[in-house]
């Protein structure tokens, strides 16, 4: 996969109150709990939460080499260090956070970095 396609691409959230454009390329990963996303970002320890869902966030960054690993979590391909069957299946990023990947995306996962080398 060509990651050079998230160069100067951004995204647009919003909150009740404010308005964010981030860099899709300084995007890790984005994770929902109820109806809430939460955006992390390479530069900062912080989230960024929205009332977005997950799918609507899906649908915007599909083309940019992001994944959806389990029901709530959607990673930047562009950051996945390696994978790992054992002993749970997950993925490590490069900056060392692992994230649970479910049974049915664990096939979507490995399909992925077939198609991507």
């Amino acid at each position: 996969m060509d990651y050079e396609m998230q160069r100067n691409k951004t995204i647009i959230l919003s909150t009740k109150n404010e308005i964010f454009q981030f860099d899709i390329e300084d995007i890790i990963y984005i994770k929902c709990e109820t109806y809430i996303s939460f955006v992390k970002l390479v530069s900062e320890d912080k989230h960024y939460s929205f009332c977005k869902s997950l799918k609507e966030i899906e649908e915007m960054l599909e083309t940019y080499g992001f994944l959806r690993i389990n029901n709530n979590i959607l990673v930047n391909m562009k950051y996945l260090k390696h994978c790992k069957n054992k002993p749970k299946r997950c993925i490590v990023l490069k900056n060392g956070i692992e994230l649970v990947v479910s049974r049915r995306k664990w096939w979507a996962l490995k399909n992925y970095l077939n198609k991507s080398q």
